[in-house]
């Protein structure tokens, strides 16, 4: 490969550059075209497997390059990600080494020609932000102090993306090569706190108050829904936390909750058009935080090909309190939204500082929490990092090409396992939907109460996110608060009057996301408020069944078909002469709520706080039975199917080792037998259904998991 000479600019951004290889490897040829479509990424007749890992080459002797990679390609790894470093790479400004003239780590020509020729398609992440615990997150002095939508930063990342451009196109999937995706710089932030006056949350004007023109035609449009007395439109700043005790505030907090959406949006929209401009045609994705109170993982899905998140949990997910159900969440809302749901940056090891939080990650935590992503819905993943370098500990692989045995073994046996199960290819099976508002999770102002409820069920569901999904499923339970916006309150009342079912627990949209009053649904008012009782017995639809309450709402009168519930003995007393004076109130009964029918469909609204039996009694009042039903509710499964064989996913995420009974209710037949093959420990037996269910039982460890493939003995 002959040296590259030094790339300048030589046009603006904005531009499209044509014919302007620096590297040639003959005469274009345009492949087969490429797609992302369902959950997998589609060259021509071959599918990538999205499983890869993340080597940084030039943190790496390239000497141990091909070592390195060697033991990659031994775990059963095809696809190679890395970063690719503006501030390392450029000599001076608008000056670029990418051939290892300068320094032999500078020689990404090199890099990529040997991913070449060993047989690895690659994913390459050019920035111009990459972080990697590099000097400035990965750009020169002379930008580091430019936000990221300032037009001097804008300018000066063009040089430098025409630049990589301009190097790495020759090796495209599309002209031959073995680059088959691109990432757009990474996890795009605001930084408020860096950036403050920049953007214009503090004393100055900056994008803040762009935004707020384009929002508002002018102050007193802002001030009569926010209730605020700005004489104009560039005096307004943002509200930037939701203040405790201060809820007057909060749609002050929702519109800065928007800006920073509409500054990361800007930001990927012209990374995504800039690559394309240049010559970029391969899939080019986004990534972003684990949350979405920085990036809109629908938007960024339209934005790019595809969004993926990245997520670094703790050893074993137990520092954080609720942070395996968080990661179970994840997955199933990024698997509702995405064409491709995926992790572009899976925690492998861990960077200095945040080592202090999670811990020694251990061989069972990378069973526990892949086992655990798959069971999710994530259909790939990029373990971030599989080999070690500066500043990064506890990869399976270190810089020298040597492995770490007891991690090394379990990833191998991870690589075999999402090899055998192709979770792509998988359809799951739920017939429980859980409305999501895009807006409502990044504030975390969902309605957690409700989703710890039904996550103490144990039952598997799948959401229905208001803004980009759709919904054919029965039922659908109402998650969210008090404000939605009203398009995504038309979305749910068109589900129920297409003949849906939508049950709300004590909490109704009635206004906007800018608290403005709408009319599409209504909450009754109660006649009263009961606090926390003993236990009841609920009557829904002719079903009856027990549960405790928090506390409810009780009405003198309903529309529709009644809710009720009647006072029954209270259990547990532990002192017999406190019997009668607990008995007094035996047999009162109350009405909670109501079934309606709208269109053709029906609303259910319980004046009370969700409880895993209130749920539960939901669910079997409308004849829906859970595909997958586990005798202990702490332990999570997932059942998904491909050509007549099932793959049940089981994790036990408590401190304890135990044995649950899984009862699946798909279509086993009667008096079938059939191979349940344990993916993990590789052992089988044969179990006969009975009346078109099948029930297994299996022992597993503390925070642990295992993949039960269930296949016709007959097949």
């Amino acid at each position: 490969m002959p040296p590259m000479r030094n790339s300048r600019l030589l046009t603006m951004p904005g531009c499209v550059i044509n014919g302007r290889d620096i590297l040639k490897r003959g005469p274009f040829m345009k492949t087969t075209p490429w797609k992302v479509e369902n959950k997998k990424l589609n060259l021509g007749n071959r599918s990538i497997s999205m499983l890869s890992g993340e080597v940084h080459y030039w943190r790496l002797d390239p000497h141990q390059w091909r070592p390195v990679l060697e033991r990659v390609r031994e775990l059963g790894i095809r696809l190679v990600a890395s970063y690719i470093c503006w501030d390392f790479h450029e000599t001076s400004p608008g000056e670029f080494d990418f051939t290892g003239r300068t320094d032999p780590r500078r020689n990404l020509v090199g890099f990529i020609e040997l991913l070449t020729e060993m047989g690895f398609d690659i994913v390459l992440r050019p920035g111009p932000y990459i972080y990697a615990e590099w000097k400035n997150n990965g750009v020169p002095d002379r930008v580091a102090h430019l936000h990221r939508l300032d037009p001097l930063f804008l300018t000066e990342s063009s040089k430098y993306m025409q630049a990589v451009v301009e190097v790495i196109q020759p090796y495209f999937h599309t002209r031959g090569g073995k680059v088959v995706l691109l990432q757009a710089d990474n996890e795009i932030d605001l930084w408020q706190a860096l950036f403050t006056e920049k953007i214009g949350i503090g004393k100055a004007r900056g994008s803040f108050t762009d935004f707020i023109h384009q929002e508002y035609s002018t102050a007193d449009d802002y001030n009569l829904i926010h209730h605020t007395h700005f004489a104009d439109l560039d005096q307004i700043r943002p509200v930037c936390m939701d203040v405790p005790d201060r809820p007057e505030l909060f749609s002050q907090y929702l519109v800065y909750l928007r800006f920073k959406h509409w500054y990361t949006d800007a930001v990927a929209k012209w990374a995504v058009e800039t690559y394309r401009q240049l010559g970029v045609d391969i899939p080019i994705y986004l990534n972003g935080y684990d949350g979405l109170g920085v990036q809109n993982w629908v938007h960024f899905g339209k934005i790019g090909d595809f969004y993926g998140l990245d997520t670094y949990p703790t050893n074993e997910l137990t520092r954080w309190p609720d942070e395996f159900r968080f990661l179970l969440e994840k997955g199933r809302y990024s698997r509702a939204i995405s064409k491709l749901p995926y992790l572009a940056e899976f925690e492998s090891g861990i960077w200095h500082g945040w080592h202090y939080d999670t811990l020694a990650l251990t061989p069972n935590h990378y069973r526990f929490t892949s086992l655990s992503a798959l069971l999710a819905g994530f259909a790939g993943w990029n373990w971030y990092m599989l080999v070690n370098r500066d500043n990064w500990y506890m990869a399976p692989i270190n810089e020298w090409g040597r492995t770490r045995p007891e991690l090394f073994e379990v990833f191998k046996q991870i690589v075999e396992i999402y090899e055998r199960v192709a979770p792509p290819t998988l359809e799951h099976l739920s017939r429980l939907f859980v409305s999501a508002d895009p807006t409502q999770r990044a504030v975390v102002k969902t309605n957690e109460k409700f989703m710890k409820a039904l996550f103490s069920t144990g039952i598997d569901f799948e959401f229905f996110d208001l803004e980009v999904g759709e919904c054919s499923q029965p039922l659908v339970f109402y998650s969210g608060r008090e404000w939605l916006g009203a398009e995504s309150q038309k979305k749910l009342l068109q589900y129920v009057n297409s003949g849906g079912h939508l049950v709300f627990f004590g909490v109704v949209p009635t206004l906007d996301d800018t608290f403005q009053p709408t009319h599409f649904f209504k909450k009754p008012e109660p006649s009263g408020l009961l606090p926390k009782i003993n236990t009841f017995e609920v009557t829904i639809a002719g079903h009856n069944f027990k549960a405790e309450m928090p506390w409810m709402e009780w009405f003198s009168q309903v529309e529709g078909s009644p809710i009720t519930v009647i006072r029954v003995p209270p259990e547990g007393i532990t002192a017999e002469e406190l019997l009668l004076q607990h008995s007094l109130e035996v047999g009162q009964s109350y009405v909670i709520g109501y079934s309606i029918n709208q269109g053709a469909g029906k609303i259910t609204y319980i004046g009370a706080d969700p409880s895993p039996e209130l749920i539960g009694g939901v669910l079997k009042s409308a004849g829906i039975e859970p595909p997958v039903h586990a005798s202990n509710p702490e332990w999570a499964s997932a059942l998904y199917r491909r050509d007549g064989k099932y793959y049940l996913f089981i994790v036990n995420p408590t401190d304890h080792n135990g044995t649950a009974v899984f009862e699946l209710t798909a279509d086993f037949g009667a008096n079938t037998a059939w191979k349940i093959e344990n993916l993990v420990s590789k052992t089988s037996e044969i179990v006969t259904s009975l009346d078109d269910k099948l029930s297994l039982s299996t022992n597993l460890s503390r925070k642990d998991a295992l993949v039960l493939q269930i296949t016709r003995l007959d097949q």
